[in-house]
């Protein structure tokens, strides 16, 4: 049986039980979701900073190691700091023993030292691997005091609900946005009003 073949297929097994929906060229592939299926998926919604990252292997998987300085936790009880390991690496790995290794998983969150985060985490996996809900739409950066996903949050506000609560002008705003950065006080002001009103359970 060819080598390449059954490596490839370990990795395939190895990203599905990491939680990961797999396709034939190792891309990822998530439905898109809306900000109430983001969060009613999510076991941790944060708001920190980038603190520290590493790489390293569990057995042959490789992983990212990411540490989040916690200013809040809307959902969740993660404490002032959380870690979490994502398989993967942030970047390709040079070929060892004539090997290619691949180390990057498309799709995957991107993480920098220092970045302001509002992440939508997910459950870990039976191997403890965990990232994002829908991995590049529950990732956040803040800039510039807005926050928007990898995707520029399309389609992030059709059809949330709100559970028949009166939204004052700024939220009303944001939930008519198709695409684009919003204010980040206003996005997280309204996730943690829809987590402790149970609008998304």
């Amino acid at each position: 049986m060819n080598k390449m073949w059954i490596r490839c297929m370990s990795l395939t097994a190895a990203m599905g039980i990491a939680g990961l929906a797999v396709t034939p060229g190792f891309a990822t592939s998530m439905a898109p979701q809306n900000l109430a299926a983001l969060a009613k998926s999510a076991q941790d919604i944060v708001v920190g900073d980038i603190a520290r990252i590493t790489e390293g292997r569990q057995g042959n998987l490789p992983y990212l190691e990411v540490e989040v300085n916690i200013s809040e936790a809307i959902q969740g009880t993660p404490g002032r700091t959380l870690k979490f390991r994502q398989f993967g690496m942030q970047a390709k790995q040079p070929a060892e023993n004539g090997r290619r290794f691949i180390g990057q998983i498309p799709s995957m969150p991107q993480f920098t030292v220092g970045e302001s985060v509002i992440l939508f985490l997910g459950r870990p996996s039976s191997l403890g691997f965990r990232t994002t809900v829908g991995l590049q739409q529950g990732k956040f950066t803040v800039l510039s005091g807005n926050a928007a996903n990898a995707f520029q949050n399309n389609g992030l506000f059709k059809n949330v609900p709100t559970g028949g609560a009166t939204l004052n002008e700024k939220q009303q705003a944001m939930l008519a946005t198709r695409q684009g950065g919003v204010h980040a006080g206003t996005f997280i002001d309204f996730v943690r009003q829809g987590v402790q009103k149970h609008w998304w359970k």
